[in-house]
């Protein structure tokens, strides 16, 4: 960690980009601390998010930032940025996307607190004194895949056979009628 001298003389906190981020953090602290974090997570570490993905290779590029605004309410604001690979439903060969999502969360001991939050802020229920902030992030990330991924334009192949040989039925036309035709004869 490094520390940022502000020329209010306020001290702000923020984790260094080549630092991983740590599995758990005291928002609270963090907030108060006005910390950040920027870097890359490998997408593998989303294991929930790669089961809607064809594979887990990647990075996630994020940037989390911790603070307390105007009306003292705690806060996590960040922005996620990957490249993945997801299942066309058009052609069913590999799309590549990319997936952008930016949040604002407040920081809330209990539901009813985040009840009293502001519109702009989604509830961040924080119940004990630590947090894993790395399913927060999934849980954005997934919230922001395309519920249809399609290519932008993909051929779909609506026939599989040579469009250059004629189709030949040997077979006479049948008319599904004859079978009453017959009944009526026997008559």
């Amino acid at each position: 960690m490094y520390f940022d001298t502000t020329h209010s003389g306020e001290y702000h906190c923020a984790l260094m980009s080549n630092q991983a981020f740590p599995a758990r953090i005291n928002p609270r602290k963090w907030a108060e601390k006005g910390s950040s974090w920027t870097g890359e997570l490998p997408l593998s570490q989303f294991t929930r998010l790669t089961g809607a993905l064809q594979d887990s290779e990647g990075q996630v590029k994020a940037s989390v930032e911790f603070g307390v605004d105007e009306e003292r309410i705690r806060y996590m604001k960040c922005d996620l940025s990957a490249s993945v690979k997801m299942t066309c439903q058009r052609c069913l060969t590999p799309v590549e996307l990319t997936v952008e999502t930016s949040c604002s969360l407040g920081i809330v001991w209990h539901e009813e607190a985040a009840e009293n939050l502001p519109s702009h802020y989604d509830p961040m229920i924080v119940s004990e004194e630590t947090a894993e902030i790395l399913p927060v992030l999934e849980d954005e990330l997934i919230i922001s895949l395309p519920i249809v991924p399609v290519h932008e334009d993909c051929t779909v192949q609506t026939e599989f056979s040579d469009p250059d040989e004629p189709i030949l039925d040997d077979r006479p036309a049948s008319n599904p009628f004859d079978v009453l035709a017959q009944l009526k004869l026997k008559k």
